[in-house]
Order: C-alpha cells, then sequence, then structure tokens
C-alpha cells in the first residue's frame, strides 16, 4: 500500500495502516509526522496506536510531549497492546521519583510472562544499588534469549562478588561484542583484577569511553582512587559534556579535596543548574564550614526546590541555626 493510501486509512481509524506509516516516517527522522498520523488515527477510533504514539512522545525530551506520552501509555494498558506494561514502566523509571510506579508495573509484566520485563525490572534494581533482588530478574532474561543482558548481569554479579559467574558473562558479552562490554570488563577487572594478571583495567576503560560517554565516569572513579586526579578531573568534565549530572559533584569534591575550594563552589552552582539536589546540599554545607551564614538559605531553598528530603533539608537547617 502507498503512503498516500496509508495515510486515508489512517485518516478514517485504521490503526494497522497508521502503525505502518508511523514506522516509515519514524525511520526516515520525521517524528513529529508520525505523531500526528497516530494522534488522527486515535481521534478516528483506531485502535492498538496509542502505544506506538506513547513510545514516540516518552523519548522526545519534550516536558509537555511526556505528559502526553503518560496519558497514552494509560491508554495502551487499558486497550491491553502487548508491551504496555513494560514501556510504560521503563519510561517511568526514567522520571525522576516514579522508580515505584515503574517497579510496580514492570512486576505486573514480568508476572504476566513478558520476558522484555525480565531485564529491565533487573535493571531497575541494579541502578537502585538492589544486587541481591536484580540477578534472578537478569538471568531469567538471559535464560529467556535477551542476551544484550549480558553486561548488566556481569556487573551485578561483580557487585556480589561472584567472580566466577561474572567472568562468565564478561566473555560472553565480549566476545559477542554486546554494547557496554569494554565498561563492564573494566569494572570486572577493578575488582578481581589479581586474577587476571594479562589484563589491564585502564586498557578496559579507555576502550569503553571510545564508544560510551558514560564510561567516562567510571573511569574518573577509578583515577581518583589510583591518586591520579589531574586525569580524574578531565574525565569529570568529558563525562559532564556528556550530560551526566551527578558528575558536577564527584568534581567538585576532587577540587575541594585537593584545595581548589572556590572552584569546587563553581562547579557545584553549575551542578544546582544542572538540577542536581546532591550539589546543593553539598554547597550548603560548604557555606556553612566557610561561615558564610548568609548565603546558605537560597541554595538550602534550591535544594528543596530540587527535591531533597526531609531530612536532609532538617539537617541543612541545623547546621543554618548552629552558626553565630
Amino acid at each position: 500500500m502507498t503512503r498516500n493510501r496509508l495515510r486515508k486509512a489512517a485518516a478514517n481509524g485504521d490503526g494497522k495502516a497508521a502503525l505502518q506509516l508511523a514506522d516509515m516516517l519514524v525511520d526516515d527522522h520525521r517524528e513529529e509526522e508520525a505523531v500526528g498520523i497516530l494522534r488522527s488515527c486515535a481521534a478516528a477510533g483506531g485502535k492498538e496506536v496509542a502505544l506506538a504514539l506513547a513510545d514516540i512522545l516518552g523519548v522526545s525530551g519534550d516536558e509537555d510531549y511526556e505528559k502526553e506520552a503518560e496519558t497514552w501509555y494509560r491508554v495502551a494498558v487499558e486497550e491491553g497492546i502487548d508491551g504496555a506494561l513494560n514501556d510504560y514502566g521503563v519510561f517511568l523509571s526514567m522520571l525522576d521519583d516514579r522508580s515505584e510506579g515503574a517497579e510496580r508495573l514492570l512486576l505486573q509484566a514480568a508476572h504476566s510472562g513478558d520476558t522484555l520485563a525480565y531485564g529491565n525490572l533487573g535493571k531497575l534494581y541494579q541502578d537502585q544499588e538492589r544486587y541481591t533482588e536484580a540477578l534472578p530478574w537478569l538471568r531469567e532474561s538471559l535464560a529467556a534469549g535477551h542476551a544484550t543482558i549480558l553486561p548488566f548481569l556481569a556487573q551485578v554479579e561483580t557487585e556480589l562478588g561472584d567472580g566466577e559467574s561474572a567472568w562468565k558473562h564478561v566473555r560472553e558479552a565480549m566476545r559477542h561484542d554486546r554494547e557496554g562490554a569494554s565498561l563492564t570488563c573494566a569494572r570486572y577487572l577493578v575488582k578481581f583484577g589479581d586474577r587476571h594478571p594479562e589484563l589491564s583495567a585502564e586498557e578496559m576503560f579507555r576502550q569503553a569511553v571510545e564508544w560510551d560517554g558514560d564510561a567516562h565516569f567510571f573511569f574518573a572513579n577509578w583515577l581518583v582512587d589510583e591518586g591520579r586526579y589531574g586525569e580524574a578531573e578531565i574525565q569529570y568534565r568529558l563525562t559532564i559534556d556528556h550530560g551526566e549530572v551527578n558528575a558536577h559533584l564527584n568534581l567538585a569534591n576532587l577540587l575541594e579535596d585537593t584545595g581548589r575550594l572556590l572552584e569546587a563552589q563553581v562547579e557545584l552552582r553549575a551542578g544546582i543548574k544542572a538540577g542536581d539536589a546532591w550539589s546543593a546540599v553539598a554547597l550548603a554545607y560548604i557555606l556553612a564550614d566557610a561561615g558564610m551564614r548568609n548565603d546558605m538559605p537560597a541554595v538550602i531553598r534550591q535544594a528543596e526546590q530540587l527535591g531533597c528530603s526531609r531530612e536532609d533539608l532538617a539537617s541543612l537547617w541545623r547546621a543554618y541555626h548552629a552558626l553565630p
């Protein structure tokens, strides 16, 4: 069917035609047009389009589109579209303070037999450092044939101290050139490198940063542990260039530890501007240590606006009131 015929069918509520045309448009990087087609089809009573519409809107980076995406995810769940629970859960996992909802949806998807949810649930637990809970889901995902999960599984096994299993899965990930394999190998060698004297964690980190911007952060942390502060600073700045908000705090800690207090404050303010509550907390404590009482309230209020916990806010206000 030609695109014009697909367009007419979609406008009349033909969901299959709308999905086919939307796929073509997305392949051509015409996402806005694809969204318009799917919206029109849905308005004409078309079914099965809600999930595709939500998935496109959910990765747009636009706050209004993300809100609309959640509406369509709910429609997709109500319609019982295959994969809706999993995709909705993944979407929520990427939003601040929505991890509980993401976990609930991914558990529901996993228990319903959606094997994609196994790995996504495991990765959610891994991100929260709930490694014991992550492990069985990641193993279930691998058993279901999702080999892309290998680096995540190996990393969890490394964190849990299971070097034998971790090495097995590191080797499989490296052999099949899975995304993230070099970084996983580097992090494995940091912990179990004495078992493989012929391999170098640093070499693996350097391989990783060639392909993965996120690897700069872990490389920088390793360099700090090695006492190589100048090189670590470079890697943290590269991490920030790749959009890792947390790196502002790590870099500020490095600057503070090396006596560059004013630069540390500048970096923390950059972290606050980027939306990191922990940068605001750290800056408030630096101001308290410096006796800069008058500057603290504004920073504490910024920490609150960025979602700092009540407990941490209370501690900051106590530090403020304790100053003369």
